[in-house]
C-alpha cells in the first residue's frame, strides 16, 4: 500500500510504499495522494484534503533556486545540433532516393 508521509506541520515529506497491507500506517501519513501541481502540500487533517501552503514569495524562491542551478551546456548543445543537423540529412536522402524511384533513375 501507498502512503503520503508529512511532517509535525502537516507539509508533504514523501511517498512511501509498505511491505503489506496488515502493516500499520506511519502516525503523520494517509492514504490520499496529494493533487499535482501543488507548491508546498500540506495535510488537512480535519476535511482529509492537501492544501496549498505556498505563498507567490516561497513560489519565487523556488523559481529562482533552480533557475540558478540549471546552466545551459554548450557540449549538450552541440550534440543537440549536430542531432538535428544529422536526422535533416537523413530525410533529405530519403526524399532524394523517393524522387529516383519515382523517375525510375
Amino acid at each position: 500500500m501507498q502512503v503520503f508521509l508529512y511532517d509535525e506541520n502537516f507539509y508533504f515529506q514523501r511517498p512511501e510504499i509498505l511491505d503489506s497491507i496488515s502493516s500499520t500506517m506511519p502516525q503523520n501519513s494517509t492514504t490520499i495522494k496529494p493533487p499535482d501541481g501543488l507548491w508546498r502540500p500540506q495535510f488537512d487533517e480535519v476535511n482529509k484534503i492537501w492544501n496549498e501552503s505556498a505563498d507567490q514569495e516561497y513560489k519565487e524562491n523556488q523559481k529562482n533556486k533552480y533557475q540558478d542551478v540549471v546552466e545551459p551546456d554548450p557540449i549538450v548543445e552541440q550534440l543537440k545540433e549536430i542531432g538535428q543537423q544529422l536526422a535533416d540529412e537523413k530525410l533529405a536522402r530519403k526524399q532524394a532516393e523517393q524522387a529516383q524511384n519515382a523517375l525510375g533513375v
